[in-house]
């Protein structure tokens, strides 16, 4: 009896915690995927293989490429609100209340209906903030201490919902992150 009690208390926990492999409950206007990935660690690096698969009826975009003038896909690494870490290929916004003279642009690319992303994150240890936006934080962003459980995730926005700039990449703006679904893969 107390194995079955504790067994139902952890499986309430890691639903409580957000363990599952979809991180937010997804709204009408964010797109179905389905996120595998494969988490290999080293004492210097962290590398997830990863496969998104569209399960939407409409074309997908996800940023998992380099940031404008950088030639290294561009893996973002944020403190979570539950005490971990994400690694993740996602829009992200300024703070609340701070505007920007010019938006981080990335690139990324354009998922169909039906079809997969496949690719391979990689992130340095010791793990650091990464964040478009990270010298606009006060009190600036932390990673929490430890050793903290490190969650690969993947934002996707339908392609009707985020237009290119000027040369195929893509702003991290509010608007995008409104209408963006981020999974995590369970590692």
């Amino acid at each position: 009896m107390r194995n079955r009690a504790l067994a139902a208390l952890s499986s309430l926990t890691l639903l409580l915690t957000g363990c599952g492999g979809d991180d937010q409950p997804r709204q009408p206007d964010q797109p179905r995927v389905t996120l595998q990935a494969t988490l290999t660690r080293t004492d210097t690096l962290l590398s997830w293989t990863w496969t998104l698969r569209n399960d939407d009826t409409e074309p997908i975009v996800v940023l998992d490429g380099p940031i404008t003038g950088g030639n290294q896909p561009q893996v973002w690494v944020t403190p979570r609100d539950d005490g971990t870490i994400e690694a993740a290929y996602r829009f992200l916004a300024p703070p609340e209340g701070v505007a920007v003279a010019q938006p981080i642009l990335q690139a990324g690319h354009t998922v169909a209906a039906g079809a997969s992303a496949t690719g391979t994150a990689q992130v340095r240890l010791p793990l650091t903030v990464r964040h478009p936006y990270a010298g606009s934080f006060d009190p600036p962003l932390a990673l929490p201490g430890g050793t903290p459980d490190v969650r690969f995730c993947v934002g996707a926005v339908r392609a009707k919902d985020v237009a290119p700039q000027p040369g195929g990449a893509y702003a991290h703006l509010e608007s995008a992150v409104e209408k963006q679904r981020v999974t995590c893969a369970d590692s």
